[in-house]
């Protein structure tokens, strides 16, 4: 529904009435902004013309004082818009924070119990070759009995708050940086368009049931390996209103998804899931260990030796004909415009990692990559943290990664359609 507002005479409310009695007087809003459905595909992409996809992805936005009156909540609470749950957009409440006016914390009391870095490799059983390059990341945060996401108001539905006694409560949160793809496109593979620049990105944030769901969908073919945080690796968190690592982690993606909306393109190695996520933990936590560097060099250099050329050799072979027939298998087509891109994609890779290594032992300028502050066009730092096989490492690292972390594969149980008991469970410590 469409509600415009006059600014004058909301000014004019006092602010002794209460929710109800604001409501009436308040006048129309234009919700449409949470829609976001008029938003281009970058335009350089293939796809350009096309609407961004906005039926299931949509990034979070921040309810101003204006929206929050007209709908009679709280104006001191933090309310977000397109919060997805269950194939439904919510308006939801953090629990436990309250803001200004602009939306800056004022309080923080919300209580995590446990984060976990998750990465999917939803076709890791049956497309083996590119289980790697075909994965996803993302972070789910466990949130303490009666503290997480308040779902308020159905947005098929402004006109009905929810009664407080009929709230969901989601207590599993997922934080995730994501390709969106064009609404006429969106069975467009993710191989070769991810290195292409033709998806557009956005910061999601929902609930855990998509996950839950999205492996129900795949369950014969669907792995993923949920790296637990380990708080005692964290000296302190950047913030002056929390010191929980949870919140504080939730606070800042809420803070880059109303600032980022989905203006900014995806790509496989330059900006995508996994470094995007690494960006967010380094800007929230400081770290106890202050070698960081050094334990980069020594994690990574092995992961590069062992498993990076397999990965770009592959990379590379998609531009080979004698591969044509395994990629058709799995779905994938290269157009024979995007064969030079992928070539000088994988040539600049592959000179760059040779400047890593003298013979056994890394370079100099391993180092001076690793401290680079700006990535953009660093081709070399943005693929350290880009691709999968570098996770383990980089939580290892910083020494937030806990013993526990496990990788999990599914069955469906014998005339169920409910996910069964893990088959396979390994330490990866």
């Amino acid at each position: 529904m469409k509600k415009t507002l006059l600014a004058l005479l909301l000014f004019a409310v006092s602010c002794s009435w209460n929710s109800t009695n604001l409501r009436e007087v308040a006048q129309e809003i234009d919700y449409s902004r949470f829609e976001q459905a008029n938003q281009d595909m970058p335009v350089h992409s293939k796809y350009y013309g096309q609407k961004i996809e906005n039926t299931i992805k949509r990034t979070p936005l921040l309810l101003n004082d204006a929206e929050k009156r007209s709908l009679g909540l709280d104006i001191s609470g933090m309310y977000l818009a397109n919060i997805y749950h269950k194939k439904n957009f919510y308006i939801a409440k953090f629990k436990g924070v309250s803001v200004n006016s602009s939306n800056s914390v004022l309080r923080a009391n919300a209580v995590s119990d446990k984060s976990y870095y998750v990465k999917e490799r939803w076709g890791a059983r049956v497309r083996e070759k590119i289980a790697e390059l075909e994965a996803h990341t993302s972070l789910l945060i466990e949130f303490k009995k009666n503290n997480g996401l308040e779902l308020v108001i159905n947005q098929n539905d402004y006109d009905n708050i929810i009664p407080s006694d009929k709230r969901e409560l989601i207590q599993n949160v997922v934080v995730s940086y994501e390709a969106f793809r064009g609404e006429e496109s969106k069975d467009a593979p993710f191989i070769p368009d991810a290195f292409l620049g033709n998806f557009a990105v956005g910061l999601r944030i929902y609930s855990h049931h998509e996950n839950l769901y999205r492996r129900g969908q795949g369950i014969n073919s669907y792995v993923d390996t949920r790296y637990e945080v380990k708080s005692e690796g964290v000296k302190s968190v950047n913030s002056s209103k929390t010191q929980d690592i949870g919140t504080a982690l939730l606070l800042r993606a809420i803070k880059l998804t109303d600032s980022l909306e989905r203006r900014n393109t995806y790509h496989g190695i330059n900006n995508n899931c996994t470094n995007g996520l690494f960006d967010l933990f380094d800007t929230v936590l400081v770290y106890k260990k202050n070698d960081l560097n050094d334990e980069l060099k020594k994690k990574l250099s092995v992961t590069l030796k062992q498993q990076s050329p397999l990965i770009i050799d592959y990379i590379a072979g998609l531009t080979k004909k004698e591969n044509a027939s395994d990629l058709k298998d799995y779905g994938i087509v290269i157009p024979k415009e995007s064969l030079g891109v992928i070539s000088d994609l994988v040539k600049d890779l592959n000179e760059e990692i040779q400047q890593f290594f003298n013979g056994t032992n890394t370079t100099p300028y391993f180092e001076e990559v690793l401290n680079a502050k700006n990535s953009e066009k660093n081709i070399g730092k943005n693929y350290l943290y880009s691709l999968s096989i570098f996770v383990q490492d980089h939580l290892s690292a910083r020494g937030i990664l806990k013993s526990s972390s496990k990788t999990y594969e599914y069955k469906r149980k014998v005339g169920s359609d409910k996910i069964a008991t893990i088959l396979k469970k390994e330490k990866l410590d």
